[in-house]
């Protein structure tokens, strides 16, 4: 049923899900066009969990979300330059027909929030309005 999924889990995949446990299993992208992953999603037994990185300013958001939940302060020109480092504008857009159907950012947000991180460090865990001095 699923041997065209993953060579190395495809034909264990039905005794996999009859489990008890929990599985977790990361794809970069599932294309749910092929069958085999339309069977998958179908499966009332399988929760699927699409983790979508921010694109654009929605990372600035994230930014200073991130900042709030560990405690700093951030202004939004920081967010801006901070954002623009981690290569916000440089994300691999995929268009069909003129319309954007897809974006590879060229960040991670645990490489963001390492950035963070190091920032807050830096600066003492205190409110940071530029990345420079």
């Amino acid at each position: 049923m699923f041997d065209g999924l993953m060579p190395e889990v495809g034909g264990k995949l039905n005794e996999i899900i009859k489990s008890p446990n929990h599985i977790v299993i990361s794809i970069n992208s599932l294309d749910k066009r092929k069958k085999e992953n339309k069977e998958l999603l179908a499966n009332k037994s399988i929760t699927v969990k699409e983790f979508v990185l921010p694109h654009g300013l929605e990372l600035n958001r994230w930014i200073e979300k991130r900042v709030g939940e560990i405690g700093g302060a951030i202004s939004k020109p920081a967010v801006d330059e901070l954002a623009v480092r981690l290569g916000r504008d440089n994300a691999k857009l995929t268009k069909v027909a003129g319309k954007v159907v897809a974006a590879e950012e060229v960040y991670t947000l645990w490489q963001a929030d390492s950035e963070i991180k190091k920032l807050m460090a830096y600066k003492g865990f205190s409110n940071f309005s530029s990345l420079t001095k």
